[in-house]
């Protein structure tokens, strides 16, 4: 770890400065005066905490990782309902840039390309999974978070948590739970976000129970971004529809509807002589997502549970570019179902699961593929006297298109005394090359030999508070990647896909919460990693806020006032013309991105009001898409029942 941060090369002051300035983005404006940040899983409702609860008729709660996992797992981090309610959001990524070693790839602005990575790993090798179900794109592989509507989500978890969504994950994963709703009256909820350049973004939901035993949340949202030039013109319409229906006390399903439709301007990054490379390109998506989970007991036991989610999705994207007459069309179709069982035998927990799925494409760039892939996983679980907890895990990964590989997690969290817990784990997962890879055409030629990539990676953690007011939590990892998917260049004009000499890397992230009497918190996060040819990513990225929180007229008006920032260090940023081979590199330069955030809460109506890059920094996330200057915010959110 040495290497590390000999490579970084700020001072201690400047150290300090960031740290007390810039971290993450997150305290809850209309929160308790404890300023809850992120939380441990809990059961969340439409409602926010504060007010009137309401039990649903069943004792079934489809947790994503078990009842004990999101209880217990020490690097588990878990953002609810009521956070995300206080965070003046664009898109999804404005919720997950917040959580632990997390980068977001941003092509430029709302609405364009938006992926993510995380300790250091690519945005194919991440599974994105929405209410149980893998989400992603079949002919490329990782995922568009601009389909998932952060109007839509009660729940995101991201860690190293050890269970079936681990087990089938290629080295990191991140978990997106959907709305629900549980209540006897009827509920709306209207946001309102206005923005410079011409963004306008509309969203609301309603809710309805249609009986003591079914309840019914549709919503939607219209975005359209029309600003002073190409780059900032899309529109896109999303539409959902949930249904719950608690068939008894120990069963349940919950059917769920994602519908998007959005239409973008794909002007490329800007090239050398300063015009962007594909000027006119326009691509035009319509993409389904069905999901159905079940949740149980069988023969009335209470701790035994069974959860499957049956899934289908089917996404259709047309490119055209008049320049360089381009017309192509992508249709993808993926299935799958997922069931796991999970025994309670005293101090001992096993789990089975499995995991079933069946991918078509025919798509201009690879042709007509398909594939069925599977995995199956049994994980172990024992705990003694709240002090020790070891977790095993450990299934195989079958495909058509590469050999069964092995894949493995084990994890032990020790609670040494109340303020202090540890935990050291290690993992090996794996990831199948996308089709893309294997069959791309033209001028970047797939390879149908390539290898799985392995991943590796071992850490440890620990949590704390210091005069029950400073909490902290610090992780250290190391990851190997095995086989590494990247692309060669044969001459000018075309380029392969190869598996490259392995990637070895450490990396560390910090946190700490410290509150300044009783209106004033300060919270910060520090993500550091050695890059070893990670393209675009940093090897230090800070974000965080210093927060004042009030209540006024006993408690009907609250006021919260955040100034919060980022920091980006140098890093080398490579990007590819989408037609034919050429690159472009550059070190892109440190940056520090400041905002300043206004929140009024009058009950159940927010109002919101920002003012973004208020240094007007100039800056690149990815090299040849400049992000945008000042801008200047505002919003609504009103909650209502009838």
């Amino acid at each position: 770890m040495s290497r590390l941060f000999n490579k970084i090369n700020l001072n201690f002051k400047t150290h300090w400065l960031l740290l007390m300035i810039i971290g993450l983005n997150f305290a809850p404006a209309a929160a308790s005066d404890h300023y809850p940040l992120l939380t441990i899983s809990s059961h969340d409702s439409v409602k926010s905490q504060s007010d009137t609860t309401h039990s649903a008729p069943t004792a079934v709660k489809d947790t994503a990782a078990g009842d004990s996992a999101a209880s217990d797992g020490l690097k588990f981090t878990v953002v609810q309902k009521e956070l995300i309610n206080q965070i003046f959001y664009e898109d999804l990524g404005d919720i997950l840039v917040n959580l632990p070693g997390i980068y977001l790839l941003d092509s430029g602005n709302a609405g364009q390309l938006l992926q993510l990575s995380q300790h250091g790993s690519a945005a194919q090798q991440i599974v994105l999974l929405f209410d149980n179900r893998p989400f992603y794109d079949p002919v490329y592989g990782g995922a568009d978070l601009n389909f998932i509507p952060t109007g839509f989500v009660r729940q995101v978890q991201s860690g190293s948590d050890v269970g079936f969504d681990r087990i089938v994950s290629p080295g990191e994963f991140i978990a997106i739970r959907s709305e629900e709703y549980s209540d006897d009256l009827p509920y709306s909820q209207i946001y309102h976000h206005k923005a410079g350049l011409g963004f306008s973004d509309v969203d609301f939901v309603f809710a309805q129970p249609v009986s003591a035993k079914m309840d019914v949340l549709l919503g939607g949202t219209i975005k359209s971004f029309d600003g002073r030039e190409n780059r900032f013109i899309y529109e896109h319409q999303n539409l959902r529809a949930k249904l719950d229906y608690h068939r008894s006390i120990n069963w349940r399903l919950s059917y769920s509807l994602l519908h998007n439709q959005l239409e973008r301007h794909r002007p490329g990054f800007i090239a050398s002589d300063g015009n962007h490379i594909t000027p006119n390109a326009v691509e035009k998506n319509q993409r389904y997502d069905h999901t159905l989970n079940i949740a149980g007991r069988f023969f009335d036991r209470a701790r035994d549970h069974f959860r499957a989610t049956l899934y289908h999705s089917s996404h259709y994207s047309k490119l055209t570019d008049s320049d360089f007459g381009i017309g192509s069309i992508n249709r993808s179709h993926y299935s799958g179902v997922r069931a796991s069982e999970r025994f309670q035998l005293s101090s001992h927990t096993v789990s089975l699961a499995g995991q079933l799925e069946h991918t078509r494409v025919d798509a201009e760039p690879i042709g007509r593929k398909r594939q069925t892939t599977a995995a199956l996983a049994l994980t172990e679980d024992w705990a003694w006297n709240d002090r020790l907890r070891v977790q095993l895990s450990s299934g195989f990964e079958f495909g058509q298109l590469n050999q069964p590989v092995f894949i493995g997690t084990a994890q032990i969290n020790i609670n040494t005394i109340k303020n202090w817990r540890l935990s050291v784990d290690a993992c090996q997962t794996s990831r199948q090359p996308t089709f893309y890879e294997l069959y791309a055409r033209d001028h970047l030629s797939g390879n149908s030999s390539l290898k799985n990539e392995t991943i590796q990676k071992f850490s440890g953690a620990i949590r704390g508070s210091l005069f029950n007011q400073l909490e902290f939590t610090s992780q250290i990892y190391f990851k190997i990647i095995r086989n590494p998917i990247q692309m060669q260049g044969l001459d000018s004009l075309s380029a392969k896909f190869i598996n490259s000499d392995e990637l070895r890397f450490p990396g560390m992230d910090f946190q700490f919460r410290l509150p300044l009497g009783a209106n004033f918190l300060v919270f910060s996060r520090l993500n550091l990693i050695e890059n070893k040819g990670l393209n675009h990513l940093p090897a230090v990225n800070s974000t965080g806020h210093l927060q004042y929180h009030n209540s006024f007229f006993k408690n009907d008006l609250k006021l919260s006032l955040r100034l919060e920032g980022q920091y980006f260090h140098h890093r080398t940023s490579t990007v590819f013309h989408p037609y034919q081979f050429s690159s472009l590199s550059s070190e892109l330069p440190s940056a520090f991105v400041m905002n300043a955030l206004a929140i009024l809460n009058f009950g159940r109506l927010n109002i919101f009001l920002m003012y973004e890059n208020i240094l007007d920094t100039q800056y690149e996330l990815i090299f040849g898409y400049q992000m945008p200057g000042q801008r200047f915010h505002y919003g609504l959110r009103w909650e209502f029942w009838n």
